[in-house]
């Protein structure tokens, strides 16, 4: 109250006028309300204040000149990651005055999940009623582990790089199938890794005298294939 009172007497010695104080008394409130909470919606200020909209608007464009502006999202970095972060940016600087940047090539990945798309504030269906038979117009199903697609793409200074769709389980290579001749030599190679360790433990078995006849049949083996060999 005593503010009040200071702050008309302050405009009054000015020289203002009585509606011109009362205006200047409008902002002073205005202005003290968002100091204390920014957040405050326009409509809520004139229903505290007793101010109509049109003057709520006229004060906040024209005297203050604020603008209302949305929340953005944006990722809680720890005090490690803006570190690195930093020193990222300070090369990418460096990079671009040493005039390198048509050298880089910046690539990215994404997963879309494979389900039908739904905005909420515009997507209608026009029914009479509601009843159980028109059920599948007004419902858009959802899973907890959708199918999803990752799609792929690089750009550089002179262009960019068509989209790869890779499929669910690659991991590395993306886009790049094995050659099958080198995934037939893994399989013989496991192969004959197999044959090798039975082979030892066989012989090992003959060392310790134990089986002697199965030995005496699996020694005349090696050698019938080492002379077909």
């Amino acid at each position: 109250m005593e503010f009040k009172r200071n702050s008309v007497i302050a405009l009054y010695l000015a020289g203002k006028s009585q509606s011109a104080i009362v205006r200047e008394l409008e902002h002073i409130k205005v202005k003290k309300r968002l100091e204390r909470n920014p957040r405050r919606s326009g409509n809520q200020m004139a229903k505290e204040l007793n101010i109509s909209q049109s003057s709520i608007r006229r004060i906040l464009q024209n005297e203050l000149q604020v603008k209302a502006y949305k929340k953005q999202k944006a990722h809680d970095l720890t005090p490690n990651q803006k570190k690195v972060r930093f020193e990222r940016a300070k090369e990418l600087l460096r990079l671009a005055a040493s005039g390198e940047f048509p050298n880089i090539v910046f690539s990215d990945e994404k997963n879309f999940p494979i389900e039908q798309f739904v905005n909420t504030q515009n997507d209608r269906v026009y029914l009479t009623e509601r009843t159980y038979e028109n059920l599948k117009h007004r419902l858009v199903t959802r899973s907890n582990y959708p199918s999803q697609i990752m799609v792929w793409a690089a750009v550089t200074a002179t262009g960019r790089s068509p989209l790869v769709f890779i499929e669910p389980g690659v991991k590395d290579k993306p886009g790049k199938k094995e050659n099958p001749n080198k995934i037939l030599f893994k399989n013989q190679k496991k192969r004959a890794t197999k044959e090798n360790i039975k082979r030892n433990v066989k012989e090992k078995k003959c060392e310790s005298g134990k089986n002697q006849k199965k030995c005496i049949g699996h020694n005349f083996a090696i050698q019938e294939d080492s002379r077909r060999g």
